[in-house]
């Protein structure tokens, strides 16, 4: 078998080090002490303060914070705000102690008057503010309570 010419040999280390740099690389970052450096360089996470959750920070005394698309747990409902479409706004209701997984869609008008209670599970709301990225429910009352 004849031996290539000297540009076949340069084309053949050409493409042996286009395949080990990739590979080097990937190696290298994969290993523990480029984890530690990188480690170092980001510095230290915060912390999360302690009992730090997503519902605290959207629940404001008697006044709740629906952001669209996120999912909200208030007593033994949740509530995901859609957005508004053809003047309606539009919810997600989960009723967590029938069925945690399953979303009852649920409708009210965007021009709604104010104070006019709207109940959804066990939780009766009045809306405060209506956007097409947030929505504020003021909870009026809870069952069982007045």
């Amino acid at each position: 078998m004849p031996l290539p010419n000297k540009k076949g040999w340069l084309a053949i280390v050409f493409i042996l080090v286009c395949l080990a740099i990739p590979f080097c690389i990937t190696y290298y970052v994969s290993t523990d002490t480029f984890r530690a450096r990188y480690a170092g360089l980001q510095g230290p996470l915060p912390e999360v303060p302690e009992g730090a959750s997503l519902e605290k920070s959207r629940t404001m005394g008697d006044q709740v914070l629906l952001v669209r698309g996120e999912r909200i747990r208030l007593h033994n409902t949740s509530l995901i705000y859609r957005g508004i479409e053809n003047d309606e706004v539009i919810l997600d209701l989960f009723l967590e102690e029938l069925d945690h997984d399953h979303a009852y869609p649920q409708k009210f008008s965007r021009d709604i008057p104010e104070g006019k209670v709207i109940r959804f599970g066990d939780v009766a709301y009045t809306v405060k503010a209506v956007s097409q990225h947030t929505l504020v429910l003021k909870i009026h009352k809870t069952m069982g309570t007045q």
